[in-house]
């Protein structure tokens, strides 16, 4: 091992006096403290930490078991064993020596101070930095939403009966404001609503008068929430990383990463790689084109990364079965002295297993084992100066080498034999995976694009397995019935519907080669007047003809209609209608009936807002063209119980649907009636009237929050899945830094989280299909952009945004409580069973070791909330 491992590990930096020339590199107290360090570089890892943190006279009890790699059960007790297993769980944990107790304790939660934690990283100190900073952000944007809250809680816009959802979606803007007691009839109606209940019908505060205020409150939060974000990455960042490198003395402060070397030079250079590489550096330094260097040997130490084709990695590999061969001897031993023959076989032949295993690795190094390191290929270099500002000199001269376009132009000055090369500031030794360093810089760039595409592929799949469980409401049903009636608003401005053209059309966009009135046969067009036409429907583009119909003069609510039976069933999807300009209606309603009053007589009585399915208001343009006009069932419903639907309309809109859950009147009825009790209305056995009558809506609802609970439950399984999946996908890289492989596997599960949570059940649930084509191939595989929502309405908040709001609530807990329950209450359990098999104290340290607390995997949850 020291022969293939000598060059390549220099963990230790140079010796101190020699680095440490500089009488001032960041202030005159550095080079003592170097020397009091022994340049120990940052600890990269708890087990550092907390020796680090722990007195140099370790009063440990450790001296119970020795320095021997190996123990066995008849030399030392398995209570011994346990008891040091304990110890040096604490001592490698984030803890410190307490001489009151006499052991480790662990940092405390609430006094640990930054400095302290800036020993663990400057990363991990900066991300608690971000948590307590955050927190203190999201109180002010608290307190500057309170008044929307407020206001949003007064409203009364969201259905009582939408469940849980409905419950989160009344602190959203979707509840804003109240509509009258027989709801909001007319887009006028609900812009100039109120923001508190009409007890007294009279409106004191308008709701237009506040979202002028809430919207300003809303802009300030999103501004202050930017500015906190650009404070934070561009200035308390640079000011954390700045302050802990002055703080701390360490080998990157004097070290240079040569990169894009000669792997192999002439047989007579190549033995002096080192040498020749410490003279390149000494001529840039001393040929600077200002203030050159008149120092005469600059270079500290030159440690070369060479070549070993992955024998590191199974040194590494070699080096845990031999530790499993000892444990497998030592189990084999202990079983032995209980006269337990079997388990001395069983476990004698899992060490002869163990042992072949780790000659087939010898097998792999003996061709490693005749090279000497001279004469292996060189992947890169790390070049020691003996002045901190020799390093920040050379690095000014390579700042332009960074990229491989400004590589081109380098002079013949900085190359080194003749090969442009390039020079970046060097890490930590303890950042380094020294095994990978080897690796063939393009083999590397070809895994890293595999890796990629194996990222892209698996997040495809999630999204397909997520799609397939997304709550997503029912398409609207196209409605197909022989009666179609338009009828004037209390918003329309006049009590007179004159038309002089009205076609019908089954098509969406009117068009005139498809089915449409002037093909269907027609059995009659009646007015509100009692007036009775076999003629036909007026199609009068002049308005030479027009037909008329005037509000009934007994009730001034009545609205004014014109409506035209068919002798068959017809689904009209668009409509274009054309009103005489005297009697201009600014709001029309549409209804869809199944019959109608064959007498003038009941004709003047009937209503068709008590007999038939409303559609939602529409807006024709005032003008000599006809205006175009689409049919969209009313999703709204009344909430006071004096103008509930009946039982009635709600029969006769389940007999002409084809899916009654579907159905919007249907479904405003079974709301109305579920308010009281909603799991009891839901639930079997549907005894009363209503609930017969809504057992199809109740099982539908009932799959909708299963699909519901699934997706969230699904959302978060595969979140943990892509953790682990990763987690081989980057070791698969073979990256060379703790940097490296932290960046990539934060931004690698931020992305799949943040597309599994939100973004993909936005875009499943939008409605694109004016821009966006549905035989589009991502469209077609994801079904994105195909869903009922075109704006986020009242309805998206309920059924999209809520949903939103349960996943991102689900994930906090199941990002922050696993943790805790595995370290207090999963982990000793696993630890004490697993130590059953363990016989030497190595083996028992390594399961009794706590994991080491990973900032990629905490950060992306962090930021994706």
């Amino acid at each position: 091992v020291p022969e293939v491992v000598e060059d390549v590990a220099p963990v230790a930096a140079p010796e101190v006096p020699e680095v440490v020339e500089d009488p001032a590199p960041k202030g005159p107290e550095d080079a003592q403290q170097a020397a009091a360090s022994d340049a120990a570089p940052a600890p990269a890892d708890a087990a550092t930490v907390a020796v680090k943190v722990g007195s140099a006279a370790d009063p440990s009890p450790s001296a119970l078991t020795g320095s021997p790699a190996t123990r066995a059960s008849e030399t030392v007790p398995p209570e011994v064993l346990l008891a040091e297993a304990r110890n040096h769980m604490r001592r490698t944990a984030c803890s410190a020596w307490s001489e009151e107790k006499q052991r480790y304790e662990f940092l405390s939660v609430w006094s640990t101070t930054h400095e302290e934690l800036s020993v663990l990283g400057v990363g991990v100190r900066l991300y608690f930095d971000f948590i307590r900073q955050m927190g203190a952000v999201f109180l002010v944007l608290s307190i500057l939403a309170a008044p929307s809250i407020y206001f949003n809680l007064m409203g009364s816009m969201v259905d009582d009966s939408a469940g849980f959802n409905g419950m989160i979606s009344k602190v959203s803007v979707a509840n804003l404001g109240n509509c009258p007691a027989t709801g909001c009839r007319s887009f006028k109606e609900t812009r100039e609503r109120c923001a508190f209940n009409m007890a007294t019908g009279s409106c004191g505060l308008p709701v237009q008068d506040v979202t002028e205020w809430l919207g300003l409150l809303d802009g300030l939060g999103v501004l202050v929430f930017i500015v906190f974000g650009v404070w934070f990455s561009h200035r308390w960042i640079p000011c954390v990383v700045r302050a802990t490198d002055q703080a701390t003395l360490t080998p990157a402060d004097y070290t240079v990463w040569v990169t894009n070397l000669q792997t192999h030079l002439k047989e007579e250079d190549h033995m002096r790689y080192k040498d020749l590489l410490a003279e390149h550096f000494t001529r840039v330094l001393q040929t600077c084109a200002t203030d050159p260097v008149d120092d005469k040997d600059p270079v500290a130490e030159v440690v070369l990364a060479r070549q070993y084709n992955g024998a590191i990695m199974d040194f590494t590999r070699k080096g845990k079965l031999l530790q499993d061969v000892d444990n497998s001897l030592a189990l084999s031993d202990r079983a032995a002295l209980r006269q337990k023959e079997r388990d001395v076989a069983r476990h004698s032949k899992r060490a002869e297993a163990l042992s072949l295993k780790a000659e087939s690795i010898d097998k792999k190094l003996r061709d490693q084992a005749t090279k000497t390191d001279e004469q292996r290929g060189v992947c890169s270099a790390f070049v020691t100066f003996r002045r901190g500002e020799y390093k920040a000199r050379v690095l000014d001269e390579y700042r332009f080498a960074e990229h491989s376009l400004f590589r081109l132009l380098q002079s013949k000055r900085l190359r080194f034999v003749g090969k442009r090369i390039k020079v970046k500031q060097a890490c930590e030794p303890t950042e380094l995976y020294w095994e990978n360093l080897d690796y063939d810089y393009w083999k590397r760039k070809l895994r890293q694009a595999v890796v990629m595409l194996l990222t892209v592929l698996v997040l495809v799949l999630c999204s397909l397995a997520i799609a397939s469980l997304k709550t997503r409401p029912t398409a609207t049903e196209v409605l197909r019935k022989t009666t179609w009636v338009v009828a004037t608003t209390p918003g329309s401005g006049t009590d007179r519907l004159s038309l002089c053209n009205w076609q019908l059309f089954s098509s969406v966009n009117c068009l005139t080669d498809g089915p449409n009135s002037a093909s269907w046969a027609t059995s009659r067009v009646f007015t509100s007047n009692g007036t009775i036409n076999a003629a036909g429907l007026p199609s009068s583009g002049d308005c030479a003809s027009t037909l008329d119909s005037r509000t009934a003069p007994a009730s001034p609510w009545s609205s004014a209609w014109v409506g035209v039976e068919f002798t068959a069933d017809q689904s009209v999807q668009c409509m274009e209608v054309l009103q005489s300009q005297p009697a201009f209606a600014q709001e029309l309603r549409i209804y869809a009936c199944t019959d109608a009053p064959t007498t003038s007589s009941d004709l003047v009585a009937w209503d068709p807002a008590d007999h038939c399915q409303a559609m939602e208001i529409v807006y024709p343009q005032a003008g000599d063209a006809s205006s175009t006009l689409r049919p969209v069932p009313d999703a709204s419903c009344a909430t006071d119980p004096g103008n509930y639907l009946s039982i009635e309309v709600a029969a006769q809109a389940k007999s002409g649907a084809s899916d009654p859950a579907a159905d919007a009147t249907l479904s405003c009825f079974c709301k109305q009636q579920s308010k009281t009790n909603l799991a009891a209305f839901m639930s079997p056995p549907y005894d009363t009237p209503a609930e017969a009558l809504c057992k199809e809506w109740s099982q539908a609802m009932a799959e909708q929050y299963g699909q519901m609970v699934g997706s969230v439950i699904a959302v978060l399984v595969l979140n943990q899945v892509l953790l682990v999946l990763y987690s081989f996908f980057i070791a698969w890289e073979r990256l060379c830094t703790v940097t490296e492989v932290t960046t990539s596997q934060l931004w690698k599960l931020f992305l799949s989280q943040f597309v599994n949570t939100g973004l993909l059940m936005a875009l499943i649930n939008a409605n694109f299909q004016e821009t966006l084509s549905a035989d589009f191939p991502v469209v077609k595989l994801l079904q994105i952009g195909v869903g009922d929502y075109t704006d986020l309405n009242a309805q998206w908040f309920t059924a999209v945004g809520a949903t939103l709001v349960i996943t991102i609530l689900m994930q906090v807990f199941s990002t922050t409580i696993p943790p805790l329950a595995m370290s207090y209450l999963v982990q000793p359990v696993l630890a004490r069973i697993a130590s059953r098999a363990k016989a030497t104290q190595d083996t028992i340290n390594d399961v009794y070791t706590l994991p080491q607390w990973n900032l990629s995997l905490r950060l992306p949850p962090t930021v994706n909330v």
